[in-house]
């Protein structure tokens, strides 16, 4: 708890305020005490926002949800008021940390504590439903550990279930982390299952640490949520099956509350759960603090405020958040007189957080009140709403605004830079940099300066056309993104807002089966195919089993796997047998790389795979995708994987890396789509600075490598070449097959390219489907635009 600002009122509706509890772009939270002297949490709202009509109507449904529910597991609304000039809701104060706040400090709960937690939760959603309201928003950071059992919290977005729903800014649907699939594709009234959906996402998390559905951009996470099966091969024995259930597709699968507390019951082995004392977090190192001592009702002056450990930041969400639903520019209206309260005090019991609130009219704007127990989310500041946003910048220049409307994201060339600035929408949250730097961007309108080239970002994506596909083009000294393309792609500005046009494009989005929001620079992994094969011949050079380019190798053709009766096919059979490295790159030798693999072993090429960055975590600072390559493979599943087929997986950004570290040699630098966070008076907050991730080939086997790709590109006559340049580069189609099923074919080129005066650049491209163009041709004005004559 932070002690009061010299402008923080003292008194509110006869409460004297302690102390601030938190505090965001729509008002504040405080630990206040009732004339009697017993403490409370106090929200109040900010008084620009009261002015806004249609924000007072929001407000008062928060109340009324709040008012409808009670519950050993919730805590108790007291007092409000929401027609005063400033509106104000009093609430429970039970001290307590938020599951975020514990697991993050203290790691994933026991098992039994987790069942305990669960079963208070389902008894908590029994209350609230039975009151005709649906919650929305569980999520950890909205359930408190306190000393007598879980308490449910935040009923900013809540409904009831007979309630007609506020148009403009009342379309918000949850946070997208923790929505059930019906959420997410809208379409109807959300039903009770859906907060039974996220009661076994928040026991999943209490018991591992992460969400079962990864991490990473929100519209990647969604379509998880609605399109995968959940990630349940570290949960407990003793709670997979309960969170198997409660994460069905179909809400009618989904166990109700009452079965989701017998479930629990049954897993702890049909005991009785004893919630009424600190035995249940035993062995859980969270200490609920103490109760703050009751004021004297007759003094007239405060003592020092309570001091509690300070709140960390949740661990969910993290790159996803949602975001607020705010109102548009507030309109001015008298505001109206007298006020109206509901609820008179009742007593007080404790309570960690304010227990309604949230996204709505959160003091956090982006999701949690801010204060004790949640915590801010990381990088979220709410305070600079009101003067607008700060941008994201290409060569100097915003590709994003909000000028005259600073509760909306402006975008220009939306869909050319959305795979590079993400979105920040009023209603569904935010993704890429938009999220990565929230809080930069919403505090006193600082500047992120991408490295994004606009010429070489046009190129790629004028490139891709109407095709699915992706280029990254890096600068191999550097490391800096020039260019990150994905098609289709999407316009943000079309669902920045929360009205009901907003919603329907999110749908509209969501429901295209060629997924749009899907960044497949960063976030889709495809089969490498004969691209890997430079991982591959990394370990062949240095190993010594390939001399040089130009030498022939012991390759039989045709090849047949080891154990198996199976032979590899080469796309032009009869060019292969015993190929020099240079042919062997030029036609996409399977057979001269399936035998080297064999000859190198699963371990060695595991190696190599970790050294390029396969298998390594990877913010650029957008979270990418994990690139894979099996471990522990037999012979034939090492040879596949040696060719990039079978288990191995890759994002266009790790092909990228990959011939950009062979055209730099030596070193792989880190790739980065940032270089500077400015102030608004573009004084430098932070310059990002090159950085070297390993070294996974030498000068000598890199040059070997150049000399074999350089050679490549002129023996199969490749579109990539550019005269007066070097280029050195391969290509793969891949057809990947799942259950028998042919899938549409993947294009692979992967090249360099370097000027008279040694400039470089690094591109990687891949374009799905059989009709398209060749990737090569794509690469090649790329690499043009990347390194123009000056």
């Amino acid at each position: 708890m932070q002690p009061l600002e010299p402008d923080d009122p003292t008194e509110i509706g006869g409460y004297l305020l302690r102390g601030r509890l938190g505090a965001g772009g729509m008002g504040a939270v405080y630990l206040a005490n009732t004339p009697a002297g017993r403490p409370v949490a106090l929200k109040v709202i900010r008084r620009e926002y009261a002015q806004d009509p249609e924000f007072r109507r929001r407000f008062a449904q928060e109340v009324e949800a709040a008012r409808r529910v009670h519950g050993l597991y919730t805590a108790q609304l007291l007092d409000s008021d929401t027609e005063g000039p400033q509106p104000w809701l009093a609430s429970a104060y039970v001290p307590g940390p938020s599951l975020s706040q514990a697991v993050s400090e203290h790691g994933p709960l026991p098992l039994r504590t987790v069942l305990q937690l669960a079963a208070g939760v389902a008894e908590a959603l029994a209350a609230i439903h039975a009151a005709g309201v649906v919650h929305r928003d569980l999520k950890p950071s909205n359930v408190l550990l306190a000393e007598d059992g879980p308490r449910v919290i935040d009923f900013g977005i809540a409904r009831a279930s007979d309630a007609t729903a506020l148009t403009g800014a009342d379309v918000r649907l949850g946070t997208p982390g923790f929505m059930a699939p019906e959420q997410i594709r809208g379409g109807g009234q959300p039903g009770p299952a859906i907060d039974v959906f996220a009661l076994g996402l928040v026991a999943h998390f209490a018991a591992t640490g992460r969400h079962p559905y990864g991490e990473g951009a929100s519209e990647a996470m969604l379509y998880r949520i609605v399109a995968e099966d959940p990630d349940l091969t570290d949960t407990p024995a003793g709670l997979r099956d309960l969170v198997g259930r409660c994460l069905a597709k179909e809400p009618a699968e989904r166990p109700a509350p009452a079965e989701v507390v017998a479930l629990c019951r049954r897993a702890a082995g049909g005991e009785l759960f004893d919630l009424g004392g600190p035995g249940w977090l035993a062995g859980t190192q969270v200490t609920p603090p103490s109760v703050p001592e009751p004021l004297d009702a007759l003094s007239t002056g405060f003592g020092p405020p309570p001091v509690y450990p300070e709140p960390t930041a949740p661990s969910y969400p993290a790159a996803v958040t949602h975001a607020p639903a705010s109102p548009a520019a507030p309109t001015r209206v008298p505001a109206p007189g007298g006020r109206r309260r509901t609820g008179r005090i009742a007593g007080a019991v404790a309570g960690a957080l304010i227990v309604v609130g949230g996204t709505v009219f959160a003091v956090d704007r982006f999701g949690d009140d801010g204060g004790q127990g949640g915590g801010t989310p990381p990088g979220d500041d709410g305070h600079a709403a009101v003067v607008g946003l700060g941008d994201i910048y290409v060569d100097h220049k915003p590709v994003t605004g909000s000028e005259g409307e600073p509760f909306r994201r402006t975008y220009t060339a939306g869909p050319l830079y959305a795979p590079v600035t993400g979105f920040r929408s009023r209603a569904f949250g935010d993704s890429g940099l938009e999220a990565v730097y929230r809080k930069q961007l919403t505090t006193g309108r600082n500047q992120v300066l991408t490295t994004i080239d606009p010429a070489v970002q046009k190129a790629a994506f004028e490139g891709l056309g109407d095709h699915k596909g992706a280029v990254v083009a890096l600068d191999p000294l550097t490391g800096k993104i020039r260019a990150l393309a994905s098609t289709p792609s999407y316009d943000p500005a079309r669902f920045a807002g929360n009205a009901s046009a907003d919603e329907a494009a999110w749908k509209e989005l969501n429901d295209d089966p060629d997924k749009p929001l899907l960044n497949r620079a960063l976030h889709e992994t495809y089969p490498p195919g004969f691209t890997f094969s430079l991982v591959t011949a990394t370990s062949a050079v240095r190993e010594g089993l390939v001399k040089d380019a130009g030498s022939a190798t012991d390759s039989p053709e045709p090849y047949t796997l080891p154990l198996s009766a199976t032979q590899l096919r080469n796309p032009q059979p009869g060019a292969c047998e015993n190929a020099s490295l240079t042919t062997a790159f030029a036609y996409s030798c399977n057979t001269v790389f399936g035998n080297l693999s064999d000859k190198l072993g699963n371990g060695e090429l595991l190696l190599k795979a970790s050294d390029y960055g396969f298998g390594k975590e990877l913010n650029v600072p957008v979270r990418a995708a994990d690139s894979t390559f099996p471990g522990n493979a037999g012979r034939p599943q090492n040879v596949l994987a040696g060719i990039g087929q079978g288990d191995t997986r890759a994002t266009p950004l790790q092909m990228a890396m990959v011939i950009a570290a062979i055209a730099d040699g030596t070193f792989m630098t880190k790739p980065n789509l940032v270089q500077e966070l400015r102030r608004a008076d573009e004084s430098v907050i932070k310059r990002f600075e090159t950085g070297e991730l390993d070294s996974p080939v030498d000068d000598d086997t890199a040059a070997v490598l150049r000399e074999a790709l350089e050679g490549a590109v002129e023996e199969s006559g490749s579109p990539a070449a550019i005269p007066g340049m070097k280029v050195g580069g391969l290509a793969a189609s891949v057809q990947e097959r799942t259950d028998g099923a042919q899938i549409s074919p993947y294009q692979w080129f992967v090249s360099y390219a370097e000027h008279q005066d040694g400039r470089k650049v690094a591109v990687a491209v891949i374009v799905e489907g059989k009709d398209s163009l060749p990737a090569a041709q794509i690469a090649r004005d790329v690499m043009k635009a990347s390194l123009p004559d000056d």
